[in-house]
């Protein structure tokens, strides 16, 4: 959601301006970088979104087996069903490329015909750092020949794809 007064066309974002009026959020910067270099050709971009979450004791089939004895009436074994949920571990799954992993990832066809990686960290133009396990995926990427770099503006996106489009 962008803060009040913050119009992504108006503020600098694709001006490329380092001096935006607001401060935009990641995500208003991101899905211009998404909309104005993912429309280059030869460039794919995608939305790389990383987190973890909590999974539920109880899966559906736990659920629909406890509802079918409860129905049947059969109370004592509902309830031994519920008793075995309840020590069920809690289990908390990650997602996303890796820890660290740029907003964007992608890859652009270069000037010899070849797919080259593409990494490319979002961030808000004040307040925001790069992390080090960010930085450390950014090295990553640069070490095994992609292109990669942190991103303020949608020219600072731009500079990173026209790299790996001319190498």
């Amino acid at each position: 959601m962008m803060p009040s007064g913050c119009n992504a066309l108006d503020c600098g974002v694709y001006a490329g301006s380092l001096r935006h009026k607001c401060n935009c959020p990641e995500s208003v910067i991101q899905d211009a970088i998404l909309i104005d270099q993912g429309a280059r050709p030869g460039v794919i971009l995608y939305r790389n979104n990383r987190g973890i979450h909590k999974t539920e004791r109880a899966t559906d089939a736990h659920l629909l087996r406890l509802l079918a004895l409860i129905d049947k009436g059969a109370i004592a074994e509902a309830r031994a069903l519920l008793i075995d949920i309840m020590g069920l571990p809690v289990r908390y799954v990650e997602f996303g490329l890796a820890k660290g992993a740029s907003d964007i990832i992608g890859m652009a066809r270069n000037s010899r015909g070849l797919a080259v990686l593409i990494a490319i960290e979002v961030k808000r133009v004040h307040g925001s750092r790069v992390s080090e396990d960010q930085r450390l995926f950014i090295n990553l990427v640069q070490r095994a020949g992609g292109f990669a770099g942190v991103a303020r503006s949608i020219a600072d996106a731009a500079a990173i794809v026209e790299m790996a489009l001319l190498s």
